[in-house]
This record gives C-alpha cells, sequence and structure tokens, in this order.
C-alpha cells in the first residue's frame, strides 16, 4: 500500500477541509512555531486508533474537535482520512482486491466515534488488524512526533520492546495469546463451578441413594403384596366366574332351544308362503322356458350359417398364408446362397487385390533390386579393372625394389670398410677428455667452496646487521619506557597533591578511602554522602575505630561496596535507590531511607539533598592514584628487562661482527685458489676443443656412413614388404571380384525373369479384379430387387397373419356363442320340470309344516318361563362379579388366570400377606421420590464428569495452543532482533562516521525480556546512553528507527522535528539516509531546517493567516526549480 492523502476536517487547529497530498518521496510540512503542523501527528495517530486523550496532547477525545476561535464558532465534528493506493493488492483480508482503501474516524461534541473503510463501517480492531504486521500503528515506530526521540533513548527495556514487536508482526500472535488465555480462563472459570457443583451434587447423591434404597425396599414390598393379594382376589374371582359360566351355559342351552322352536315354526310359515309362489313362479317359467327355447333354436340357426362361412374364409387365408411362406422361405434360401457366393466372392476379389497389391510391392522391390545389382555390377567391374591395375604396379614396384636392394648392399659393404677406418684416434681424445674433466672437478670443488664462503660472509652481515637493529630497538623501547615512567610520577604526583590530606596519626595508617572499593555508578553518591568521615583514619595507635565496626558492609550494600569493615553505624540504616532524583515516585517507597545515584537521603516523607563539596571525585581519583602506582611499578620492571635485553643484544652484535671478519678471510682464500684452478682449466679446454673438432668431423662422417647404410637396409627391407603385401591383397582381390562379377550377373539375370513372371501374374489379376466387381455390382442390384420382394411378400404375410387372427376370433366367439345357447336351452328345458317337480312337493311340504307349528308354539311357552328363572340366577352372580372386580379396580391391578386352581392354598396366601404389611409398616416414612430424584442428580454428575474432563482436555489443547503461539513468536523476535541488530550496528556508524552500537536483551525469556541499547561513538568511551548529547541521542533514536524500517518497511513515516537538535553536517547525513530509505518508505518530515527542505520532493506549508485556524499552501520543489530555471 500507498499512502496518498491525509484528509483533516475540524481536526484540532483545522477547521476547515484540509487536503494534504502524499504523493512524493519525501514530502516536507514546514511553517512557524504554533501554526499546528504536529496537529497532522495526532491526525494521524488518531485515525489509527489512539484512544487515550494523552498520547493526542489533550485531557479528553473531543479536545480533538475544533473548539472555536474570536471569528469562529466551534465545530460539532472532526474527522480525519487517510486514502491509500492498493493497486499492488498488498492489503490483507477483505480489502485486498480494492485499487484505493480509505480509512476514516469521525468524533461528535457527544463523544460519539466512527470507524469506517471505504466507507462502509467497522470496528477499532477491523483497522489495526487491516494494517497489522505492516509497521503503521497508533504507537508504532512509523509515527515519531516531538519528544519521541528523546523517549526512544531513555525508554525503557520493556518499552523499547514493543517497537521491536511491532517490526517482527507478533502483535497478531500476541492477540491471539490474549484471546487464548481469555478463553483458558473461562474454561477455568467453568472448572471451578463444575467442581463446587459436582461437590454439591456428590453429597445429595450420596443422600439420595440411601433414600433410594429406602425407597426401592418399600416398593418391592408393595409390589410383593399387591401381586399376592392380586392372585387372593383373582382366585375368588375365577371361582366366581366359573359359577357364572355354567349358569349362562345353562341359559344358552335353553335360549338355544327356544330359538330352535321359534325359527321351526318362522320357517314352516315361509315355507308355505314359498310353497304357494313357488307354484306360481314355476308356470309362468314355463311359458318364459317354452318362448326362450324357440328363440333359442332360431339363434341356433343363424350361428351355424355363420359359423360355416367363416370356416372357408378361415380355409382360405391358411392357403394364402402357407403360399406365403412357401415363398418366404423360397426367398431366404435364394438370399442365403446368393449371400454365400457374395461373400465368397468377396473373400476372392479381397485376395485378388491383396495379392495384386502384393506383386506390386514385389515388382518394385525387384526394380529396386535389379537397379541396385546394376549399380553393384559395375561397382564390381570398375573395381576388377583397378585391381588388375593395381596389380600391374604392385609387380613394377617389386622389380624396383629388388634392384634398390642390390644397390643399397653394395653401398653398405662399401660404407663397412670406411668405417672400420675411422676407429683408431679415439683412443687418444679418450685420454684428454680425462684429464679435463677431472680438472674440471677441482674447478667445480673451489667454487663450491667458494659460495659456501660467501654464503657464510652473507649471513654474518645479515645477522650483524640484525643484531644492530635490535639494539636500537631496545635502546629506543627503554627511552620511551624512561619517558612513560616519568609521565606516570608526575601524574602520580598531581594526583597526590589534588587528594585531601588523611587526618592520620602517622604514616603507616589509612584513610577510609583508602580501604574502600565501591561499584563505578555509586562512588558519587557514596562520596556525598560520606565525604566528613572518608579522610578520617581507620586505626588510631594501632587501635581499630569503634565506629567502623568489624566484618563485611550491610547486606544491602555487599554488591556496592567491597571492605574489610561492616560501616554499620554510617550505612546500616540506609537502602540504596538505583534511581536519579527526577525518576524517585515517592508514593511507593517503603518505610526507612535511601540513598538514591545523585547522593541524595530520601524517604517516604522526607527529601535531603546532597551537599556540594570541595574534592568532589575523591574516590575516583584515588583509584586512578591506585592504577597509576601499579602502573608505574609495571613500567619499572618493564625498563629493569628492558636494560636486560639491550645488555644482551650489544654482546651478541659484537659476535656477530666477529663472524663476519671471519668470513670475509675466508672468501678471500677461496678466490684466490679458485682463480689458480680456472686458468689450468682454460688450458686443457683449449686442448679438448681441438681434439673434439677434429673427433667431430670423425664422427659426422662416420653417423653419415651409419645413416645410409640404416637408410638403405630399411628401403631393402620395406620394398620387400610391399612387394608381398600387394601380393597377398592382388590376388584374393581378384579371385573375389571375379566371383562377385559372375554372381551379380547371374542375380541380374534371375531378376529379370522374376520381374516378367510377376508383371504377368499382375495383369492376370487385373482381369480377375475386374470380372470380380462386375459379379459383385450384379449381385447387389439382384440383392437389392430381392430384398425389395421379400419385404413385399411380408407385408402380405402381416395381412394374411392379422385376418387369419381376426376370422380365428370370430370363429371362436361364434362357436362360444352357439355352445351357450345350447347350454341356455338345455338350462331352461331342465328348470321347466323341476318346477313342475317343486310345486307338487311344496303343496305336500306345505301341509306338514302347518302341524309342526302347531307343536312348536307350545314348546316355546314352557321355554320362555325356564328363560325367565334362569336370568334371576345370572343376576345374582353377575352382581357378585362386580363386587370382585371393583375390589381389584381399587388395586388397579389385572385379573389372573390360574391353570390348576387346587394349588393354591388361601389360608397361607392370607398369613404371608400380613407379614408383608407389617414389613412395610417397619420401614416408617418413606420419601417415594428419592429415586426419582436420584436417577436426576446422578444424571446430572455424570453429566457434569463428562463436562470436566471435555474442559480439562479443552484446557491442555488451549495450553499446547500458547506453547506454539511462544515458541513462534519467540522466532519471529529472535530473527528480527539479530536483524535489527545488523542493520542498527551498520547504521550507526553511517550516522555518527564512526564508533559501533548494538542492542542486547534484558533477560533470559524472550516473552518478556527487554531491550537496551549500547552504543559508542567514534573516539568516546560512553557507559550510559544517557550521557550522551541530544544531537547524539537524535541520532541513535534515528539509526534504531531506519534499522526497524530495513526489516520492516512501513508504507509511510512521520517524522515531527527530528533534526531540531542536528548540527548542518549531522542533517546532510541524516538527509542522505533518507533519500536513500525513500526507495521503500514514504517520509512526512516536519522541519524548520533549510537542508532538510532542500531533501524534500514536495513541501506543504502550514500558515494561520486568521487566529486559530491552520491553512495549507503545497509547492512542489522539481517542478518549482524547474520553472525557476526558465528564462
Amino acid at each position: 500500500m500507498k499512502l496518498t492523502a491525509i484528509e483533516l476536517i475540524g481536526f484540532k487547529s483545522f477547521a476547515d477541509r484540509a487536503l494534504f497530498p502524499v504523493d512524493a518521496p519525501i514530502t516536507g510540512i514546514i511553517g512557524p512555531n504554533g501554526c499546528g503542523k504536529s496537529n497532522i501527528v495526532d491526525a494521524v495517530r488518531w485515525v489509527l486508533g489512539e484512544s487515550a486523550a494523552k498520547q493526542l496532547r489533550g485531557q479528553m477525545l473531543t479536545d480533538v474537535i475544533f473548539g472555536g476561535s474570536k471569528l469562529r464558532r466551534a465545530s460539532g465534528l472532526a474527522s480525519v482520512s487517510l486514502h491509500f493506493d492498493n493497486h499492488d493488492h498488498s492489503a490483507g483480508g477483505a480489502f485486498a482486491d480494492y485499487h484505493e482503501i480509505v480509512i476514516q474516524r469521525k468524533v461528535s461534541s457527544d463523544g460519539v466515534s466512527e470507524y469506517s473503510i471505504n466507507r462502509q463501517r467497522c470496528r477499532r480492531k477491523d483497522i489495526v488488524a487491516l494494517l497489522k504486521g505492516s509497521g503503521v500503528g497508533a504507537r508504532s515506530y512509523a509515527l515519531i512526533e516531538q519528544g519521541m526521540i528523546s523517549r526512544i533513548i531513555e525508554a525503557k527495556p520493556e518499552e523499547l520492546r514493543v517497537y521491536l514487536e511491532e517490526a517482527a508482526g507478533v502483535g497478531i500472535y500476541k492477540l491471539k495469546r490474549k484471546e487464548t488465555e481469555r478463553r483458558m480462563q473461562q474454561v477455568h472459570d467453568h472448572l471451578l463451578l463444575h467442581d463446587e457443583r459436582l461437590q454439591q451434587l456428590k453429597k445429595q447423591r450420596d443422600r439420595l441413594a440411601d433414600e433410594a434404597e429406602i425407597a426401592q425396599q418399600y416398593q418391592q414390598h408393595q409390589q410383593q403384596y399387591a401381586q399376592e393379594q392380586r392372585q387372593l382376589l383373582s382366585w375368588q374371582l375365577h371361582e366366581t366366574e366359573r359359577s357364572l359360566i355354567a349358569a349362562q351355559n345353562d341359559q344358552q342351552q335353553q335360549e338355544q332351544a327356544l330359538e330352535t322352536a321359534l325359527k321351526t315354526h318362522e320357517e314352516a310359515q315361509k315355507t308355505c308362503a314359498e310353497a304357494a309362489s313357488a307354484v306360481e313362479r314355476a308356470q309362468l317359467l314355463e311359458k318364459q322356458a317354452q318362448q326362450r327355447y324357440q328363440e333359442l333354436g332360431h339363434l341356433h340357426q343363424q350361428a351355424e350359417m355363420r359359423s360355416a362361412r367363416e370356416k372357408s374364409e378361415w380355409q382360405h387365408v391358411q392357403q394364402r398364408l402357407a403360399e406365403l411362406n412357401q415363398r418366404q422361405q423360397r426367398l431366404a434360401a435364394e438370399n442365403a446362397d446368393d449371400t454365400a457366393q457374395y461373400q465368397q466372392k468377396k473373400i476372392a476379389l479381397e485376395t485378388i487385390i491383396n495379392e495384386s497389391q502384393q506383386c506390386g510391392i514385389h515388382i518394385t522391390q525387384l526394380e529396386t533390386a535389379l537397379t541396385a545389382a546394376r549399380e553393384y555390377m559395375e561397382q564390381q567391374r570398375a573395381a576388377l579393372r583397378q585391381g588388375q591395375m593395381l596389380c600391374q604396379q604392385q609387380k613394377d614396384n617389386v622389380a624396383h625394389c629388388l634392384s634398390r636392394y642390390e644397390e643399397a648392399k653394395t653401398h653398405w659393404q662399401r660404407l663397412e670398410q670406411r668405417l672400420q677406418t675411422q676407429n683408431a684416434p679415439d683412443e687418444a681424445l679418450q685420454a684428454t677428455v680425462d684429464v679435463l674433466e677431472e680438472t674440471r672437478a677441482a674447478v667445480e670443488m673451489k667454487e663450491f667452496q667458494l659460495e659456501e664462503a660467501l654464503s657464510v660472509e652473507m649471513q654474518a652481515q645479515k645477522s650483524a646487521a640484525e643484531a644492530q637493529q635490535i639494539l636500537q630497538q631496545q635502546q629506543q623501547a627503554l627511552m620511551d619506557a624512561e619517558r612513560a615512567l616519568d609521565g606516570l610520577k608526575a601524574r602520580a604526583e598531581t594526583l597526590q597533591q589534588w587528594l585531601p590530606e588523611p587526618r592520620v596519626a602517622n604514616q603507616s595508617e589509612k584513610a577510609l578511602y583508602e580501604t574502600l572499593v565501591i561499584e563505578e555508578k555509586w562512588q558519587s553518591a557514596l562520596e556525598r554522602y560520606l565525604h566528613p568521615a572518608l579522610t578520617a583514619a581507620t586505626h588510631n595507635c594501632g587501635i581499630e575505630a569503634a565506629w567502623l565496626g568489624a566484618g563485611a558492609p550491610p547486606k544491602q550494600w555487599q554488591s556496592i561496596i567491597e571492605s574489610s569493615y561492616s560501616l554499620q553505624a554510617l550505612l546500616g540504616h540506609l537502602q540504596p535507590l538505583a534511581l536519579p532524583d527526577s525518576a524517585v515516585d515517592f508514593s511507593t517507597l517503603q518505610e526507612g531511607y535511601y540513598l538514591t545515584l545523585s547522593g541524595s537521603l530520601v524517604g517516604r516523607d522526607c527529601y535531603l539533598p546532597s551537599r556540594a563539596q570541595e574534592h568532589h571525585g575523591l574516590l575516583a581519583r584515588y583509584q586512578q592514584l591506585s592504577q597509576l602506582e601499579t602502573e608505574l611499578q609495571q613500567q619499572q620492571i618493564a625498563l629493569t628487562a628492558l636494560k636486560q635485553k639491550q645488555h644482551r643484544a650489544q654482546i651478541a652484535a659484537e659476535e656477530c661482527q666477529q663472524k663476519y671478519q671471519n668470513a670475509q678471510q675466508l672468501v678471500r682464500h677461496c678466490q684466490r685458489e679458485l682463480d689458480e684452478k680456472k686458468h689450468a682449466l682454460q688450458l686443457q679446454q683449449q686442448a679438448q676443443t681441438h681434439q673434439q673438432q677434429l673427433h667431430a668431423q670423425q664422427c659426422h662422417a662416420r653417423k653419415q656412413l651409419e645413416e645410409d647404410i640404416v637408410e638403405a637396409k630399411n628401403r631393402f627391407m620395406e620394398c620387400e614388404r610391399d612387394y608381398q603385401h600387394a601380393r597377398a591383397q592382388v590376388l584374393p582381390n581378384v579371385a573375389a571380384l571375379t566371383d562377385s562379377y559372375q554372381k551379380s550377373e547371374a542375380a541380374f539375370s534371375h531378376g529379370n525373369a522374376e520381374l516378367k513372371k510377376t508383371q504377368a501374374l499382375q495383369q492376370k489379376y487385373q482381369q480377375e479384379r475386374s470380372a470380380l466387381q462386375a459379379f459383385l455390382d450384379s449381385y447387389e442390384k439382384q440383392q437389392q430387387r430381392l430384398h425389395f420382394d421379400q419385404c413385399e411378400v411380408e407385408t402380405q404375410q402381416e395381412e394374411c397373419r392379422a385376418r387369419y387372427e381376426q376370422l380365428s376370433a370370430q370363429l371362436t366367439a361364434a362357436d362360444a356363442a352357439l355352445a351357450e345357447q345350447k347350454w341356455a336351452l338345455e338350462e331352461h328345458g331342465v328348470l321347466y320340470q323341476e318346477a313342475q317337480i317343486a310345486a307338487e312337493t311344496a303343496q305336500k311340504q306345505w301341509q306338514i309344516n302347518k302341524d309342526r307349528l302347531n307343536e312348536a308354539s307350545h314348546q316355546a311357552h314352557l321355554l320362555q318361563e325356564r328363560l325367565n328363572s334362569r336370568q334371576q340366577y345370572q343376576e345374582t352372580l353377575l352382581t357378585r362379579r362386580q363386587e370382585k372386580l371393583a375390589a381389584l379396580a381399587e388395586n388397579e391391578w389385572s385379573a389372573l388366570v390360574f391353570a390348576d386352581d387346587a394349588a393354591l392354598d388361601e389360608t397361607a396366601l392370607t398369613r404371608h400377606l400380613r407379614q408383608i404389611k407389617q414389613k412395610i409398616d417397619d420401614l416408617g416414612a418413606v420419601n417415594a421420590a428419592a429415586i426419582a430424584h436420584f436417577a436426576e442428580i446422578d444424571a446430572e454428575f455424570q453429566q457434569l464428569t463428562a463436562q470436566c474432563q471435555d474442559l480439562q482436555q479443552s484446557l491442555a489443547l488451549l495450553e499446547e495452543a500458547i506453547a506454539a503461539l511462544d515458541k513462534e513468536t519467540q522466532a519471529r523476535l529472535r530473527e528480527t532482533f539479530t536483524a535489527v541488530n545488523q542493520y542498527f550496528g551498520v547504521l550507526f556508524p553511517v550516522l555518527f562516521q564512526g564508533g559501533e552500537g548494538s542492542l542486547t536483551w534484558v533477560g533470559t525469556d524472550l516473552l518478556t525480556a527487554g531491550i537496551a541499547l549500547t552504543v559508542r561513538p567514534a573516539g568516546k568511551k560512553v557507559r550510559n546512553i544517557s550521557m550522551l548529547s541530544g544531537g547524539e541521542k537524535a541520532l541513535t533514536a534515528v539509526a534504531l528507527v531506519f534499522a526497524l524500517f530495513k526489516l520492516n518497511p512501513a508504507p509511510f513515516c512521520l517524522l515531527d522535528e527530528i533534526d531540531a537538535p542536528l548540527d548542518e553536517a549531522n542533517v546532510m547525513r541524516l538527509t542522505a539516509l533518507l533519500r536513500e530509505m525513500a526507495a521503500n518508505t514514504q517520509f512526512i518530515v516536519i522541519t524548520h531546517h533549510k537542508r532538510t527542505m532542500q531533501a524534500c520532493d514536495h513541501l506543504i506549508g502550514v500558515t494561520m493567516s486568521e487566529p486559530g485556524v491552520s491553512r495549507l499552501v503545497a509547492v512542489k520543489v522539481a517542478e518549482s526549480n524547474e520553472s525557476a530555471k526558465i528564462p
């Protein structure tokens, strides 16, 4: 992302809309003091989510709203917007695809604050999440306001750590860790609540378990009592029902007898009536049957005629169908024969085509082979001619070699004779050479001795020079040591004169300050506090002073003071407070008194400042004096050692000078002997040279003869080898070429014959192919015609088959109708006869039924009387049964049916019921709801136990998540610390032109450890960073901020007058570094310095022409410079 503009409306002194365009790498904001430049930094900090009014230089958040002036009313709304260019899509989250992102914050006079991103309302943490990891935040290192430079340098290690965390991008991990810890706390709270609830439930569960056990015993006794009571009542009910059933059976038998009699009487009456009506129906049916019989006879005749006609038509259709089937079979057979013949012809045609193609391929191959054979035969003919010519040449070469061999042999014999005559003078020459070699060896020996003497001389000379140089160095070192010793003595005397005179009785006694060793930062404070006692003597006439005390110093001072005295009277009532007076918070002090680093005495309700003293720095000066005395002793020891070394070096130089003189004498002696030997060697060499010249001439002649002999031998042997080789090559080649030529001609003739045969066969195949193609064409036409006929026959066959099926169905229907009519005719005849017989029978039965009716009426009267008596008895049994059932209904039990009634003992069952009743009474009062309540409590107990286990697992998972976050945070912090430390170490010497700076961890745990700055400008020994000047502090803070930017460049950086404490040279170095850093980060610099303004690409002026209202004036420096250059 890239910042493009800052928009302010009603924010502090910007009453009107003010748009700050930020379209240059370095933008400068200039203007007089009090015109509202720093309000821009407050606006950016506020829109990024700052919620503390103190950080915005106000008392309340509503103080950021324009409060009005003499000419204007106060505004009711303040708004600040940051416009970002996001074409690189570097923003994360839901706004990654937006090309422009606008972050806005508004606040009204009622204190309601609103955030928005691209005009969409959001929360503060959405803006923080959007910019997380980019280095931009309300309190990040990208916003450096006035006074923040000194705060960075003087910040505590824990405060410096915040900037490192912002650069490392671990804020998201801290948020996740905080959220995880919050969830862990919630889980822990839930776990505590569950544990408390579990303890309560456990107590209730134990109490209810006992009550539930008693209630279960009560239920068991009650169930057993009810079961046996139900058995007793059921047995009694069963006895009653059995008596009732017997009565009901008797009643049913009587009722059945009565009903039978009544039915018999009714049937008799019905039968008489039916018989009369049957006679009438029979007569009517007889007439109807006769008419129906005549109609059916007529219909039967018509059906027989229609059946005969349909049978004849059906037979005609069967004949036509048979003819069509025969024709179809004949066509199918012809089609099968034609198809088989077609397949055979087609296969034969494909075979002929394949053979024709193979013949064509074979012809092509034969033609190719024939061409190749012709070429090969021509090659063989040429090779044969060449071989014959080569053979003739070899024969000529052999003859020439033989002649040369004879000539070389004769010449070799002559040369052998001349060689023997040349061997005589060699013996005399060899003797001369031996003498000359002996003389040369003697000369070489003398030269070797001379070289050794010269080497010894040079070594001696070098040793003498080195000894002399060492002697000079020792003398110079001795002089330097003496001068250093004098300087140390002078410094010691000066310090001794400055120190106050100890108040001691004699020189053997020491003052208190001579016995103390104090930590450096506490020397000034303790010197101010103990000043009157520091010069006092520790002993008085050999007796230790009582006010010092024996033993170690007080426990709180042991890490600061080393002394052989306790000093209890001086420091026992004080506590060390490692803070300057300005940093002491009196409200946090405990009871007692404290000594600060400034030497002041402070307490919860007192403050005694340190006093000025005459000899300030007494302890430091005395320590310097002690160090000087030690160095003086060391210098004296070193001076004594240097004198001894000088004496030894002088002796060594004299010895080297004597060796050099001896070596010079040896060299002169060897030189004389060498000159004599060289003169004798020259005479011998002249004689040898003459002999060698003669011998060289003879050797040259001999060598020439030997070379001629060897050359002749070689030529002879070479000619003979060439002859044999040519003979061995030519003869087989001639024979092979002849055979190859004959075979090539035979193959050529055979290929011609094969080609002619293949061409004839191809013509034959071509003719057969044409005939078969004509046959196939005619066959396809015939096949089409047969297919047309077959389709026509199949159509006719289908029509006949449909007609046949239709006639068959009509014939079947006609036969069925005819059979039905016959059956109906016969049935009506039978019915007519039956009707006549039934009429006669009905007349007889009517008379019999009339007699039975009279007898049944008498029996029914008797049965009615017996039925009334049975009903009375049955009502009595029902009453008893209802009483038993009511007893059963009171206990809500169902009746039981026993298979064996005799097995039940009513007396024993009654006695056992009384015993169970006694057990129930012995249990006393019973909580009937205890079982259900126990089940509920137990279910809740089990559920809470499972939830506790789940919570413990969740707690373990959250602890693992925190451990993973801590590990990732430590890794990121470690990497960031290493990189920032490296960049800080590089940038510090650039800004200071030397020196060194570094970061160190304060603490071992990277999750809580702070960051400390350690710097040393060039040529200075700074032990405390607070000792730096204002400019050095500013440069140090700039180096740290830019080191963070090197690692994690923020989109923009606001610097508010960081160059105020710098001189012009440092400002130039700062602007050069700004220009280098502007490649990755936009810088907005508020400044009053001209050099910084010159480095800006765009200047924005803030003025206050109207009192209390800020306005803008923008200037593009580059365009202004170009305009100024135009004449």
